[in-house]
C-alpha cells in the first residue's frame, strides 16, 4: 500500500490520520496475522521533497512506525525530486499545490497487488480499504 503525506502538515484529519491509519494496519496485522504482516509493504511518499529530506523522514517515520517496524523493513518513508514527486502524485491522482506556507492536497491511498498492478485506490482520510484481502 502507498499513500502521500508531508511531515509539516498541520491538519489532524489529513497526513497525521493517514500515517496513523497505516500504523494501525501494520500493528493489527503484526498482532493478529504475522504471516500477512511478513508480506506487508507500506510506502509513504512525501509531497514536500524540498523540506522532507531523509533525516526529517526518518524522524517522522520513527513517530509512526518506530514501535511497529523499528528497522523500517515493512514501512518506508520516501521522497524524490520535485519532478519525480509530481509524476508519482499525478500517476495516482493526488492533487497538491503549495499555498501560504502549507501544501493544500487531496488524499490518496493505493493498494498494489503482488504483481505490481493497482488493485484499488481510495480517496479520503480513511486511508485503508474496508476489507484487505490477505491471501
Amino acid at each position: 500500500m502507498l499513500t502521500f503525506i508531508y511531515t509539516r502538515c498541520p491538519l489532524p484529519d489529513f497526513c497525521i490520520r493517514m500515517s496513523n491509519n497505516f500504523g494501525q494496519l501494520a500493528r493489527n496485522l503484526k498482532q493478529t496475522t504475522p504471516a500477512a504482516y511478513g508480506r506487508l509493504q507500506l510506502l509513504t511518499i512525501s509531497i514536500d521533497p524540498e523540506y522532507d529530506k531523509p533525516a526529517v523522514l526518518m524522524s517522522y517515520g520513527k513517530t509512526y512506525a518506530g514501535d511497529i517496524d523499528p528497522k523500517f523493513e515493512h514501512w518506508r518513508f520516501v521522497s524524490g525530486s520535485p519532478i519525480e514527486t509530481r509524476k508519482a502524485a499525478d500517476f495516482f491522482g493526488l492533487a497538491y499545490v503549495p499555498e501560504n506556507g502549507q501544501i493544500v492536497h487531496s488524499l490518496r491511498t493505493v493498494l498494489v497487488a503482488p504483481d505490481g498492478k493497482i488493485a484499488a485506490q481510495y480517496s479520503g482520510n480513511e486511508g485503508r480499504p474496508p476489507r484487505l484481502r490477505l491471501s
